[in-house]
């Protein structure tokens, strides 16, 4: 299994928590703050990500204040790179993710970040061959339409589908978002009954799984290489077996039956079928199995 380098990796954390526009348009999302917060220590602790390597980017005014200041950090990463935003998703003409100073009109948002450019930056411009997004809006599914990821592995846990609005509070914490809050337990706690290391398929079928038991919105997954195979980080719910716990039994090779009669019969049947294929195994001491057992078949 792969495993993100976290050395080699930058992630960048947008939020988006203040508007300017009327409540009735956007209204604020205190929670987000709280998200990234949160998540900044977890990719940190957990994860393994310097904290240096790790972007807070909150209430920025528009796109442009944006791109300034991670079009030096994506190329930075080279094995992966993470992109979270939480806030507003927009659907009008684009899908659109609101920043403080965004204005929505009839068919088009202005100072907001058009995601498709967003995403679009990111992967043109990253020499990362893992490109993960997470993101935690309305309608957020919209995003991972229509993806040139141009030959890198490109994975999406978005918090909504494309009709369907997130959740801006926990029902477990009232200080983070529904979604962010149940990745960020699966972070601190881990996933009973799976491997030591969660790879992106570990997070997103228990990510789903606990947001549907729950009744929240269902997060939708995108893939576009092998999530089974990305290593994200340690799972804190891992137990080694204890093998010593366990009684060792005597040998008990000796009730086992003689082989030496149906060797005999094989290596007739081998003499007398030369041309065909023969696969055969027998379990007993080491004088009658294994390469032993074949060196004195080949006789035959």
């Amino acid at each position: 299994m792969a495993a993100i380098v976290p050395e080699n990796t930058q992630a960048i954390l947008i939020g988006a928590s203040k508007f300017d526009a009327s409540d009735d348009d956007l209204p604020d999302l205190p929670n987000v703050k709280n998200n990234l917060v949160e998540l900044h220590k977890s990719l940190n602790e957990m994860v393994g990500i310097d904290a240096k390597n790790i972007h807070p980017i909150l209430d920025k005014d528009d796109y442009d204040t944006i791109v300034e200041e991670i079009i030096n950090i994506i190329p930075k990463a080279s094995n992966t790179i993470i992109v979270y935003y939480a806030g507003h998703g927009i659907p009008k003409n684009s899908f659109y993710l609101a920043t403080k100073k965004t204005t929505i009109l009839k068919k088009q948002c202005i100072r907001a970040i058009e995601s498709s450019e967003l995403v679009d930056l990111v992967i043109q411009e990253t020499k990362a061959k893992n490109v993960i997004f997470i993101i935690d809006c309305c309608f957020s599914a919209r995003l991972k339409e229509n993806i040139d990821t141009k030959g890198k592995n490109v994975f999406f846990i978005v918090a909504a589908s494309s009709n369907k609005t997130a959740k801006d509070e926990s029902p477990d914490n009232q200080d983070c978002t529904a979604f962010t809050h149940e990745l960020l337990e699966i972070f601190r706690k881990g996933i009973k009954n799976a491997g030591e290391f969660l790879t992106f398929q570990d997070i997103s079928n228990h990510l789903e799984k606990q947001l549907l038991d729950k009744n929240l919105p269902e997060p939708q997954i995108s893939s576009h290489g092998s999530p089974d195979k990305l290593g994200i980080c340690k799972n804190n719910a891992y137990k080694k077996t204890d093998v010593t716990k366990y009684k060792i039994h005597n040998d008990l090779r000796h009730h086992l039956p003689n082989r030496r009669s149906q060797e005999t019969k094989l290596g007739r049947a081998i003499h007398n079928n030369k041309h065909l294929p023969l696969l055969c195994l027998i379990h007993s001491d080491e004088n009658q199995c294994n390469d032993r057992f074949v060196d004195r078949l080949v006789y035959h």
